[in-house]
């Protein structure tokens, strides 16, 4: 009994040091394939790999649906939707043997450059702005925070229906004037940008995506300014990996 327990507990042991064998070399022979690529770097960016890539990298490197530029001021760009962004951050979760690659990307409005003086004059809001069914249709990236709308209304909003249709009413004065009462909705339950959901006496202006900047319980004005200066968070979950993992595999039984 003792020795079958013995046997049985080498047995294991083996196998587990198999499996760490397998792993380990699967990764430096990737590692050292003739498809590995070395992250690129622009700007403050250092860590920029799959599934991203960068305009002048090789071929093989990264996905053409996740390509980044880099201009000649070292800012990394994010070209979505016929709009450019700053990118400020990637983070990575995940390794090279995941099943899934799964990625936060911040980015800035390209001339929405967080304003010194709260001033909401000319506000260089994108041409085509994202929205929840545009990007849906883009199936790369995902909106991390959910959506506020931008609405003109000519009543004022009280304060006892600021929670309405479960969606917050915040004041934008800066915008606001005369019998135009501009305000950003957005931190409830309900689908602020669909019309149903709108009050009767506001029309719907725009749309952004979140970016968790905004205290929605706060009765505060809005400084739209510094909340679209802040930008937003895009994300991904589920991207496959299997092609890396069967690319391990192949190479490790070489």
């Amino acid at each position: 009994m003792v020795c079958s327990s013995a046997a049985a507990a080498a047995l294991l042991s083996a196998i587990l040091l198999l499996i760490l064998f397998f792993f380990g070399s699967s990764t430096l022979v990737y590692a050292a394939g003739d498809n590995y690529c070395a992250p690129s770097s622009c700007g403050n960016l250092t860590n920029i790999r799959y599934p991203f890539r960068l305009k002048d990298d090789p071929p093989n490197c990264g996905d053409p649906n996740y390509e980044l530029t880099c201009d000649h001021l070292n800012r990394t760009i994010l070209t979505l939707l016929s709009n450019n962004y700053y990118v400020t951050t990637i983070t990575y979760y995940g390794d090279l043997i995941s099943e899934y690659v799964e990625f936060d990307i911040q980015v800035k409005y390209v001339g929405m450059e967080k304003s010194n003086n709260g001033s909401c004059n000319h506000l260089p809001l994108p041409a085509s702005p994202l929205t929840p069914s545009n990007l849906s249709r883009n199936q790369h990236y995902r909106v991390y925070y959910g959506w506020v709308t931008l609405v003109n209304c000519s009543k004022e909003v009280k304060n006892k229906s600021m929670h309405h249709y479960h969606n917050y009413y915040r004041a934008v004065p800066c915008l606001s004037h005369n019998n135009s009462f501009i305000y950003l909705i957005g931190g409830g339950y309900g689908s602020s940008y669909e019309v149903r959901n709108l009050m009767p006496s506001c029309r719907f202006l725009a749309m952004f995506p979140d970016n968790n900047y905004i205290n929605w319980y706060s009765s505060k004005p809005i400084d739209i300014s510094n909340f679209l200066g802040h930008g937003f968070t895009l994300n991904y979950y589920g991207f496959p990996r299997s092609n890396y993992i069967r690319y391990c595999l192949r190479k490790s039984l070489r």
